[in-house]
């Protein structure tokens, strides 16, 4: 699975800027400091090797991503890999180049639950109480699905 993430800067702050533009002139300078016309592919400035796979990085301090308020990451996972959960408090965007695979989300405070298509499963720490419910306990607990796992595969584009 190859995926491609992006994460948007939410003001084009000038480097050593310490606070957003408090004035329109002030954007408006920098958006004539970037042409959209004269950006050129590059090459990661960073590879990072794991078990699972490569993580790609490139440099955010190039004119290009200064000018775009973008930050590229690839990450590319092997067969049978995991890529474990982590957090942004920017948005991003993940566009998956190539493969397939599944995608989770955690949600604080829910029970942990997968539903494939043929089985339910309970982690560890559930099991006792699960075996102890009856039929139809287990038939209703069926459609409460508080964890979502998506399916994904090449051309997904994923907002987050």
């Amino acid at each position: 699975l190859m995926v491609l993430s992006c994460s948007a800067q939410l003001w084009p702050w000038q480097k050593g800027q310490g606070s957003r533009p408090h004035h329109g002139r002030q954007q408006h300078q920098f958006q004539h400091q970037c042409d959209i016309q004269r950006l050129t592919a590059s090459e990661p400035s960073r590879r990072v090797r794991s078990e699972a796979g490569v993580t790609e990085i490139w440099d955010h301090d190039t004119p290009e991503f200064q000018c775009t308020g973008f930050v590229a990451v690839r990450v590319v996972i092997q067969p049978g890999g995991l890529l474990l959960p982590s957090y942004s408090n920017a948005p991003y965007i993940t566009f998956v180049e190539q493969g397939r695979g599944v995608q989770g989300v955690v949600i604080p405070g829910c029970p942990e639950t997968f539903q494939s298509d043929s089985e339910f499963e309970y982690p560890q720490s559930q099991r006792g109480r699960h075996s102890r419910q009856s039929e139809s306990e287990e038939e209703s607990s069926r459609g409460d699905q508080h964890q979502k796992i998506f399916r994904i595969r090449e051309g997904d584009v994923i907002p987050s």
